[in-house]
């Protein structure tokens, strides 16, 4: 149990530096994202930045404490499902105004967030479970 705590703390920890990162680095720099990227308004990357920074509070704050947690562990996994869900959709819709690199970026940052929530499902599953028996 101790050692599927840890790993699911770690994938938490790691997912808040990963969100938290890109969410200041969008903050920052929204005007250079946006060129690279190919979105037009670059405070709508402004605001994703600063909705990532808050949603790396929530998945640190979750890693403090994972056993009391697993209701906010759960909301963290669900919406990096959305994020995966939505990161074709948006390379879709955007194809004519995205650029190669932006095109690029967009699905990388898809499947770390999908490596992210398998991580952190499967770590959650195993602590939900607890010890097993030996027989």
């Amino acid at each position: 149990m101790a050692d599927d705590t840890r790993r699911l703390r770690v994938a938490l920890k790691a997912n808040a530096l990963f969100s938290g990162l890109c969410g200041l680095a969008l903050m920052i720099m929204p005007g250079t994202w946006s060129e690279l990227i190919g979105l037009p308004l670059p405070w709508i990357l402004g605001a994703l930045g600063f909705g990532l920074a808050c949603f790396a509070a929530l998945a640190a704050h979750a890693a403090a404490d994972v056993p009391a947690r697993r209701a906010i562990i759960a909301l963290i996994i669900g919406a990096d499902m959305l994020w995966v869900a939505a990161t074709p959709i948006a390379m879709v819709t955007g194809a004519n105004t995205l650029t190669a690199p932006g095109q690029g970026l967009i699905a990388l940052v898809g499947l770390i967030v999908a490596a992210l929530a398998a991580a952190q499902w499967t770590g959650l599953r195993a602590v939900n479970r607890g010890p097993v028996a030996q027989t």
